[in-house]
């Protein structure tokens, strides 16, 4: 007799009971996931899945990037094996059979981003630039950006370092011609200066892959911020005195420095108004090395070997003057 359907009653299992089939939550008598909670594990696991197979491919993109970038180093190793330390950019283009295009330098910018690579492969400074690409250490270099968006050319500078890969710097040399450095890392980079910090990867012998690569990105650091405040240092020192040599009072601002009247490396050389001294060049280095000092009352006193040197008439003409120029002394005071 065939029962009614109202009248089936389905007993709860046993505790002990093992469910029949691979999913304990589909076995009869067991209660359901709640299906939002089953969707939730399955976004996880495709969520786990795509993060594994992206840090697969960055991986192997990284690979595939570092393996061409090395062939290109090897290969600029030959050029100047056989065409010396200084190149010009003529015999740094078409020198890659294998690349295309294969080039080591860009015709006329200064940051080549092959289409090859995913990052940088060499910047170039030209002679007379018009940017402050300048040396701030043995073997560290400030690098600006190109002028313009900071993406293109600026990102793939950026990226060169967020990938940490090799990259060549070329140093002008003579006229028209270049010098490698290779291979240079970028450490450290400054968006808002518009500049990257440039490192011979053999400084100080540091071991890139250890802790010493973190102390050399804190002492890049803290370089570049005192050069910055130096920069600032010489445009008030400037300003203060007029773009006047207090000694000999020369006004061409291109052979005046920001002295320190304390050295910057005592303990009272803050880069401070008050302890800065416009100088030209020659009594920079004078009063730098002892040879001249100033006195409170704006004496200037030259050392006795000095005015007994018998090597012409310009060096005791021009360091020995004995009195800080007078258009100086209302503007300058080193004691106070």
């Amino acid at each position: 007799m065939r029962v009614p359907r109202a009248s089936r009653v389905r007993s709860a299992p046993h505790p002990s009971a093992r469910p029949t089939t691979r999913h304990p939550h589909l076995a009869p008598g067991f209660p359901r996931r709640p299906v939002r909670d089953v969707r939730l594990a399955r976004k996880a696991r495709v969520t786990t899945t795509v993060a594994t197979m992206s840090t697969s491919r960055q991986a192997a993109r990284v690979n595939t990037d570092s393996a061409m970038r090395l062939r290109a180093l090897e290969a600029l190793e030959t050029i100047v094996d056989s065409h010396g330390s200084e190149l010009t950019r003529a015999q740094l283009r078409d020198v890659l059979p294998w690349a295309n295009p294969g080039h080591l330098v860009d015709r006329q910018k200064g940051i080549w981003n092959p289409n090859w690579l995913d990052a940088t492969l060499s910047v170039l400074t030209v002679h007379d630039s018009q940017y402050a690409d300048e040396e701030i250490g043995d073997g560290v270099w400030a690098y600006s950006y190109r002028r313009g968006s900071d993406r293109g050319d600026n990102r793939r500078l950026q990226l060169a370092k967020e990938l940490g890969v090799d990259v060549i710097y070329f140093r002008p040399g003579s006229p028209g011609r270049y010098t490698p450095i290779f291979p240079v890392r970028i450490v450290e980079d400054y968006p808002d200066d518009r500049k990257v910090i440039l490192v011979r990867r053999d400084i100080d012998r540091v071991d890139w892959r250890g802790g010493e690569q973190e102390y050399l990105r804190t002492w890049v650091e803290r370089t570049v911020l005192a050069r910055l405040h130096q920069d600032d240092f010489r445009k008030r020192v400037m300003h203060a005195y007029e773009a006047t040599c207090a000694v000999c009072s020369l006004k061409y601002e291109r052979l005046l420095d920001a002295a320190h009247i304390d050295s910057d490396r005592s303990e009272y050389g803050d880069p401070h108004i008050n302890n800065g001294l416009a100088l030209c060049k020659l009594h920079h280095q004078a009063y730098d090395n002892n040879l001249i000092g100033i006195t409170p009352s704006y004496v200037v006193k030259v050392k006795a070997s000095v005015r007994r040197a018998t090597d012409g008439p310009m060096l005791l003409h021009e360091i020995g003057r004995r009195r800080v120029g007078k258009e100086c002394r209302s503007r300058w005071s080193p004691y106070h």
